[in-house]
């Protein structure tokens, strides 16, 4: 069972490591949310636990080897089905690990590439819309950012506890 757990804490650490690198690739919080969710549920219907991998054509089976799902599948499989141990399974946990690391090493490049970070004076910049205008927050409206603590959103209203 541990071994399973291991795997388990590999394939979170691979499936994050995708989740952030789509987070630096989008340019905004619904276009991730577009763009994460058809990424993961294709990824989990086409992994081998839905479908056979077998029965996929081959381009598609090259492409899903490519998934940490699918290697995922085959360690839960072996590990809680068939029984077997890391002397069968290490393959599929060393994929597993080398694929979360090329997303975790290309989310590292990405967002060093495009953080803003002049290298010579080390300030950062402010990312520009297409706009041209700023994203900074000072630009924006202030109902956009306004958020009012519950016991301000409350005050308006009688107290339930007599001279409170």
């Amino acid at each position: 069972m541990m071994l399973f757990l291991g795997g388990t804490v590999l394939y979170l650490f691979s499936v994050t490591a995708l989740g952030i690198f789509l987070a630096t690739i989008s340019q905004s919080m619904p276009q991730f949310g577009l763009l994460a969710i058809p990424v993961y549920i294709v990824m989990s219907l086409l992994s081998g636990g839905n479908t056979p991998l077998d029965s996929m054509p081959e381009a598609l089976q090259v492409v899903m080897y490519a998934s940490p799902a699918t290697h995922f599948m085959s360690i839960a499989q072996g590990i809680l089905f068939r029984g077997a141990g890391l002397d069968v399974m290490w393959p599929e946990f060393v994929a597993v690990a080398g694929i979360g690391a090329a997303f975790r090493s290309r989310k590292n490049a990405k967002s060093r590439a495009s953080s803003g970070e002049s290298r010579k004076s080390g300030i950062r910049t402010q990312p520009k819309c297409r706009s041209g205008r700023s994203r900074n927050p000072a630009n924006a409206p202030s109902w956009y950012f306004a958020v009012t603590p519950l016991s301000d959103a409350f005050s308006g209203f009688p107290s339930a506890v007599p001279g409170a």
